[in-house]
């Protein structure tokens, strides 16, 4: 991924960060991801909204 911050990706846990769910027009054939349209839509869910305004103030 390009211009994504390391809190975006997940942290250290792996129990937050992007989704394939989070990536609507993401579809995997063949073991490869195609997107329908780019640049794509994300889905930016609320925890990871939060943990990026805290990271703000």
């Amino acid at each position: 991924m390009q211009d994504i911050s390391a809190e975006v990706q997940g942290n250290y846990e792996s129990k937050e960060g992007l989704r394939i769910k989070d990536f609507p027009e993401l579809k995997i054939k063949n073991g490869e991801a195609i997107f329908k349209k780019i640049p794509t839509m994300v889905i930016v869910r609320i925890q990871i909204l939060e943990k990026f305004v805290s990271l703000l103030k």
